[in-house]
């Protein structure tokens, strides 16, 4: 009898949370991160908390795809980060559809997730803090420009990248 490979019920979240934090075995992350993304993709929306929506997003771009992180993010309709946007939202909503606080952390790590996939800025474990810095943006295709900046320690960090059409090496 083969046992199916997975992490409890298959969800998003206990998907991600292993990936996320490094608990699925090597030969089994590309497993699991394909169960991921076709969980995702199959509901076409998130389907996680707090922790299982910071995980989600990196995972998915830890795993190569950030596309489907961003359509998560952008998608307009509930839940969603684009839907908040999509009613007029400038803060960070404590639910979904609103609630007791409209200026509340909950699902807050989305704002890390952009600057460090779509904008590309990321600390360098060699010189934690900011001392090093990787810039690696990961542009998708619905999006035609990124820019983000961060304020650390050593200084502001910026990076922007915009398509133009044209390809080079």
């Amino acid at each position: 009898m083969i046992l199916a490979q997975t992490y409890s019920n298959g969800s998003q979240t206990a998907l991600s949370v292993a990936l996320f934090f490094d608990l699925v075995p090597a030969d089994l992350r590309v497993t699991i991160m394909n169960q991921l993304a076709a969980a995702v993709e199959k509901l076409g929306h998130l389907d996680a908390g707090i922790i299982g929506a910071k995980c989600l997003l990196r995972a998915l771009s830890e795993g190569g795809r950030t596309d489907l992180a961003y359509r998560l993010v952008a998608r307009k309709e509930l839940p969603g980060w684009g839907y908040w946007m999509s009613q007029g939202a400038t803060t960070l909503w404590e639910g979904w559809k609103g609630g007791a606080s409209y200026n509340h952390i909950m699902f807050g790590d989305v704002s890390n997730w952009m600057l460090q996939w779509l904008a590309g800025i990321s600390p360098d474990p060699a010189g934690p803090g900011f001392r090093n810095v990787l810039i690696r943006p990961v542009p998708v295709p619905e999006l035609e420009w990124a820019k983000g900046q961060h304020e650390s320690s050593y200084g502001a960090i910026e990076s922007e990248w915009k398509k133009s059409g044209r390809v080079s090496s």
